[in-house]
């Protein structure tokens, strides 16, 4: 997805939010059986479906999580945006690969593993 279709899919999001008075309704806890319903369709996609399947399915997990970033960019106490978890993402895996983006080196998936591992007890 490039970050023009990114940012479209989180302005849309954004829209519905706005306009929406069901969306408008919505927070975190009453997500959350939605979040889990996704997530188990996109394994299922993943165990019996097509690509196509898989598709979808991650398009609408994407779509909870963009959800959940834009009911948190309203939180008059702590606001978090998309942009914020995509960094925080962005941060967590450099530091957690640093055989990938510092000169740590894995030659070996376990050797990965144990990059990762030192990492995210280090965290």
């Amino acid at each position: 997805m490039s970050d023009d279709a990114l940012r479209e899919a989180a302005e849309t999001m954004r829209a519905v939010r706005e306009r929406c008075v069901w969306t408008q309704t919505i927070d975190h806890r009453d997500l959350v059986p939605y979040l889990v319903e996704e997530s188990a369709e996109v394994i299922d996609a993943v165990e019996s479906g097509t690509r196509a399947d898989l598709r979808e399915e991650l398009g609408d997990l994407l779509w909870q999580v963009l959800f959940h970033a834009e009911i948190a960019a309203g939180d008059p106490e702590d606001p978090f945006d998309i942009d914020d978890v995509a960094r925080g993402l962005t941060e967590k895996m450099v530091r957690r690969a640093p055989h990938v983006f510092g000169d740590a080196v894995a030659s070996t998936p376990r050797e990965v593993l144990v990059h990762w591992n030192a990492a995210e007890a280090a965290e």
